[in-house]
């Protein structure tokens, strides 16, 4: 399993190169400005960070409880990852964009889509390449507990 400080650096490197491409891209999508979308994406990060650290570290907790290793990831893997992980972000997204963006559940939820499509591709890409980066060190003993 990754260590603390591993997912700490993980989630904080996730988020923010996700907001260097989010502010911008969402700013212009939406024609709202800058500062807006960027107050509202440090949110959703803060959100999304707290998120990733339970679900990332439960899904290593089942794949050890499993006796699957936990590297390497075959692409069916990481697909189902990502697409549990952006499920239950949307669970938690969409009441907040009704509130921020006083707007109704549909179309809260057609934002969030576009969003979640946007970080389903991101999440898969980002991950490939930091456990490229930065592998797990493994212990035969973890994968037997």
């Amino acid at each position: 399993m990754r260590t603390i400080s591993d997912r700490i650096r993980h989630t904080i490197l996730f988020e923010g190169i996700a907001l260097i491409i989010v502010i911008p891209g969402t700013s212009i999508i939406t024609g709202r400005p800058p500062h807006e979308i960027g107050a509202m994406s440090i949110i959703v990060s803060i959100i999304a960070m707290s998120w990733n650290y339970i679900y990332n570290l439960g899904f290593d907790k089942i794949l050890i409880k499993m006796k699957k290793p936990l590297m390497p990831r075959p692409a069916h893997m990481r697909i189902c990852h990502a697409l549990f992980f952006e499920v239950g972000l949307i669970g938690l997204m969409v009441p907040f964009f009704m509130y921020w963006f006083q707007m109704g559940a549909l179309q809260a939820l057609i934002f969030d889509a576009g969003i979640a499509l946007f970080f389903l591709i991101y999440s898969y890409m980002f991950n490939l390449a930091y456990d490229h980066r930065f592998p797990v060190q493994t212990r035969m003993e973890e994968l037997h507990t």
